[in-house]
This record gives structure tokens, sequence and C-alpha cells, in this order.
């Protein structure tokens, strides 16, 4: 008899615990249930922004196209006006070089208005991978502790957790969309710092011919070969003997003398001057 009592205690116990254990994975299941459906509605309304986005950006491309359009026909306009005179006036130079820095200037805003939606969307996206992970993550942890029990369970949540943030991590380190570089103008010179992907430039704009060349020892080399070419006629490769270069040395109160240096003196870094021109001016 007291078998049977002990017996039946057990079963009781044993109901108990599967009713607790099936009362929790019902709850656990419904909870399930209206976290996908939330985060079914979220992922909508992300795509129904995004495709508004894209649409955003389709607009922009074509704004921009016709902006440039009308631009090219006014500079295109100006200068068949101009194309009986011979030559452009002053005047219309800095119209047309007015019109090509809007163009630029254009462009540039609609690139970094279409990297605004971007960045948006990227925000979006994200927002939404990180409370997907948070729920799910905690939603696998509590079935883990109900379908396992308080030892298994808790370790397997410990693990759950570990992997939800390995997630979380990964999601954190993708890399944001990359904003649009400003144009340089260089018309009136200026030095672009070396930088990963280059820097656009706007060159040519300002009426006259533009040097451009990298900031090496060999640039200016040939550029000092270039000076002294022009300078002396061309001769700078001889170092023996060569052209000569006009120097006009100005004395305070004693007047000024001509000279003609030759390559020979240029080379040896040394200029004789004549006495007579200290002493008699």
């Amino acid at each position: 008899k007291a078998e049977v009592l002990k017996q039946l205690a057990e079963d009781i116990k044993q109901a108990e615990i599967k009713a607790a254990k099936e009362s929790t994975l019902e709850k656990v299941n419904k909870i399930q249930y209206y976290a996908n459906l939330v985060l079914a509605l979220a992922t909508s309304i992300v795509q129904i922004m995004d495709n508004l986005a894209s649409q955003e950006k389709i607009r922009v491309d074509d704004a921009l196209y016709y902006k440039n359009q009308a631009i090219d026909a006014e500079i295109k306009s100006i200068e068949e006006a101009s194309a009986a005179k011979g030559e452009l006036t002053e005047a219309e130079k800095k119209q047309i070089k007015d019109l090509q820095n809007a163009k630029i200037k254009a462009t540039y805003e609609a690139e970094n208005e279409k990297y605004r939606l971007e960045y948006d969307a990227f925000q979006r996206k994200k927002a939404l991978s990180y409370a997907e992970i948070a729920i799910q993550t905690s939603i696998a942890i509590v079935r883990a502790y109900a379908e396992l029990g308080p030892v298994l369970g808790s370790a397997a949540g410990i693990a759950l957790l570990a992997l939800g943030a390995a997630q979380v991590a990964a999601v954190a380190t993708q890399p944001d969309p990359v904003p649009p570089k400003p144009p340089v103008y260089l018309a009136k010179g200026g030095v672009v710092s070396a930088t990963p992907g280059g820097v656009s430039a706007v060159i040519g704009e300002g009426g006259n011919d533009e040097l451009v060349a990298p900031l090496t020892d060999r640039t200016f080399s040939k550029l000092g070969s270039a000076i002294v070419d022009s300078m002396t006629g061309g001769t700078s490769g001889n170092t023996t003997s060569g052209g000569l270069m006009k120097l006009t040395i100005v004395l305070e109160g004693l007047g000024q003398v001509a000279l003609d240096l030759t390559q020979d003196a240029m080379n040896s870094g040394l200029i004789r001057v004549p006495a007579r021109i200290i002493t008699n001016g």
C-alpha cells in the first residue's frame, strides 16, 4: 500500500512538471509567434522605405541629368555665339567657368543626397538586425531552459548568449557607406595630400594651362632642368661648356653691370666680379 502511494505521488509530481513544462513551452511558442509577426512587420516597413529611397535616388539622378543637359546647352550657346567673333571674351570665359563649376557642384550635391539615402537605409537594416538578434536569442534561451531544465538549460543559455553577442559584433563591424569627396578646385594652385582612392579635382577651369605632377625628387629635378634650360638657351645637360645667361648685378650706390655667365660658372657655383665694378661702378 505504501509503495502504491509513493508511486502515485511520483506520478503526480511528474505530471505537474510536464504540465509546467508544456505551459512554459506554450507560452514560448506564443511569444515566438508574436515576435515573428513583429519582425515580419518591421521587415516590410524597412523594405517599403528602401523602395522609396531607391525611387528617390532615381529622381535625384534624373534631376541631375536634366540640369547638366541645360548647363551644357547654355555653354554650347555661348561658344556658338562667340564663334563669329573668333574668340571668347573674358566675360564669356568667366560665364562658362561659372557654369562648369555649377555643374560640378550639382553633381557633388546629387552624390551627397544619394549617400544620405544609402546611409539611412543602411542604419535601418542595421537596427532591424539588432532587434532580430535580440528577440531570437532571448526566445531561444527561454526555450532551452524550459526544455532542458535548470542545469542544462543554463549551460545552453550561456552558449546561445555568446552566439548572439557574436552576431551583434558582426553587424556592428559592417562598414558604413562612404560619403562622396567634395571636388578640389586648383585653378589658383594647391597641394593635394595623398589619399586612398584619390581626390576629385577640377583642373583647367581657370583659363590657363595647368601642371599636374607628383611631388617627387624626379619632378623637381625635371622642373629645375627646364628652368635652367630656359635661362641658358637649352644647355642644362652640358656640364663642360654651354650657352650664356645674362645676369645684371646692382650694387647700391655704385651702379650696375651686366655679366655673361657660362654654364661652367653655374655648375661651379662661383661667379667672379671684376674689380672695376666695385671701384668704378
